[in-house]
């Protein structure tokens, strides 16, 4: 398989910024939650049985990012035929 844009591909260095924001910004609310809120109420709001499904629609996203630039990219296979 190859590509006709090879030089898109250079787009998923983005893909490690993406992730990183996402932890900073988790990070910031958790840090705005604590300095707001009384403990119990943040306790509660931060229950564990449900932390994957938080994360879901995040990585969901990085996902279509990753297809999109591949994609664009536009990859190509040669198939022979007998």
């Amino acid at each position: 398989m190859s590509f006709l844009s090879p030089a898109l591909l250079w787009l998923l260095l983005l893909v490690p910024l993406f992730v990183a924001l996402y932890i900073a910004l988790l990070a910031r609310k958790k840090n705005t939650a604590v300095r707001y809120a009384s403990v119990s109420l943040v306790r509660e709001a931060l229950d564990r049985r449900h932390s994957l499904r938080r994360h879901l629609p995040a990585a969901l996203f990085l996902v279509a990012i990753v297809t999109s630039i591949l994609a664009i990219a536009r990859p190509t296979a040669t198939v022979t035929l007998p």
